[in-house]
């Protein structure tokens, strides 16, 4: 359920059930090299991983551009 706040303005919340997964993701491109394509592969048919208020797959491009996005990874 998406929680909407006006009194705290650039404050971000941390969503508990995907939150793991994201970092998990970031930690086995980091340290193990897996491939975007492997990615896709392991949170579709061995987690049944879902994200979104739809509970879709996480599309190959979707994996792609979480992985390059700062937000999630940081600035180095």
């Amino acid at each position: 359920m998406k929680e909407k706040r006006m009194d705290r303005k650039c404050e971000t919340l941390i969503d508990p059930e995907r939150a793991p997964m994201i970092k998990k993701m970031c930690e086995t491109v980091a340290y193990e090299h897996w491939s975007g394509r492997k990615i896709y592969n392991w949170l579709k048919f061995d987690l049944n991983f879902k994200s979104g208020t739809r509970k879709r797959n996480l599309s190959l491009g979707n994996i792609y551009r979480l992985l390059d996005n700062t937000f999630y990874y940081g600035v180095f």
